[in-house]
């Protein structure tokens, strides 16, 4: 909640609350493999989301209803009795009616499938599409962005027209090119410096 205040008043558009997925804490209060309380925190899922309900309620109270407040979900932790596509479409439309988001981003994977959280080049391009086509699917009003090895202008193009999600996210190809979104509107395609997905920046930033 304080770090979305701060976002507010350093002139931020917004913030997306981040553990939805891959093992963090919000994640593991949703995950049945990593949820074993038996109060009412734990058990059954509805409980499991009381965790995320909260923290997007005490946030939208701290920022107001003018801020953009985004979330992160796993749409399958790849772990054994962790997430699946059915828990998250269940979360999805839990936190699409009762919570004040403005969109929801689709991610996967838990620290028991670590390379599913940012995936390398063993992966296909737009590896979570099906994810994210899943849960949009379940969404009355909720834009969602996908994620996962989405390399090129021309592939994010696709994700949007073929309908699997209405937002795309690029970080890494960002990263590998700032000038990519430049080099887009000038034409310039050829001159665009793809990802090649090897995480090594990636990681030794985040270490």
């Amino acid at each position: 909640m304080d770090a979305a205040i701060r976002a507010r008043e350093g002139s931020f558009d917004g913030v997306e609350i981040h553990s939805g997925y891959g093992g963090y804490l919000i994640a593991h209060f949703l995950s049945p493999h990593a949820n074993r309380r038996d109060d009412e925190w734990g058990g059954p899922l509805e409980n499991g989301i009381r965790l995320l309900k909260e923290v997007i309620k005490r946030v939208r109270r701290a920022v107001g209803e003018d801020f953009v407040v985004g979330m992160q979900l796993a749409g399958d932790e790849f772990t054994l009795g962790g997430i699946t596509l059915d828990d998250s479409k269940v979360i999805a439309r839990e936190i699409e009616h009762s919570c004040a988001v403005d969109y929801m981003t689709v991610k996967a994977g838990s620290h028991y499938s670590y390379n599913n959280i940012v995936p390398d080049v063993q992966h296909p391009h737009g590896v979570y599409l099906p994810l994210a086509a899943g849960i949009r699917g379940e969404m009355e009003r909720l834009p969602h962005f996908d994620v996962g090895r989405i390399i090129s202008p021309l592939l994010a193009e696709s994700v949007i027209a073929d309908g699997y999600a209405d937002i795309v996210a690029m970080t890494r190809t960002h990263v590998a090119d700032p000038e990519i979104m430049t080099n887009v509107k000038e034409g310039r395609m050829d001159d665009i410096r793809e990802c090649i997905r090897c995480n090594q920046r990636v990681l030794r930033n985040s270490a």
